[in-house]
């Protein structure tokens, strides 16, 4: 079977877990499920705008490379998450010095200072389309 599953097959998967843990009282349950749809590669604003839409209310979370749109049912999480530079703009506003730890050859561990950036993302709202906001 590929990875590109049906919808209705997906969602059978998803009944057969409910039945297979209902059947199952003597397994300990999960704490929480947070199902993730990834769609690397294709993911735009026009996208993540039509998913925002679906989804009515959510919650946003962003990483360095990351931004995720997640719907919470309880427990269990839908997280719908894109290339953060595919949905918002990257704007560098400065520089700061960092100082890490890095493998040197004949030593465990050195000390580096390097230049990194300070970035700002300028993200649009994805329910309003005149509407911009920072994540």
């Amino acid at each position: 079977m590929t990875d590109e599953r049906l919808p209705d097959e997906i969602l059978r998967d998803m009944q057969s877990l409910i039945d297979f843990l209902g059947a199952h009282p003597e397994l300990p349950l999960p704490k929480s499920f947070d199902f993730a749809v990834y769609e690397l590669g294709v993911e735009d604003l026009d996208l993540a705008k039509t998913i925002a839409k679906a989804l009515g209310t959510f919650d946003k979370e962003t990483a360095e490379r990351f931004f995720s749109l997640i719907k919470r049912f309880g427990r269990v999480s839908l997280r719908f998450v894109f290339y953060r530079d595919n949905v918002c703009t990257k704007r560098v506003i400065g520089t700061k010095q960092v100082t890490e730890m890095v493998p040197a050859p004949g030593a465990k561990m050195v000390e580096r200072t390097v230049e990194t950036e300070i970035v700002e993302w300028n993200c649009p709202s994805l329910l309003a389309d005149d509407e911009a906001s920072t994540a």
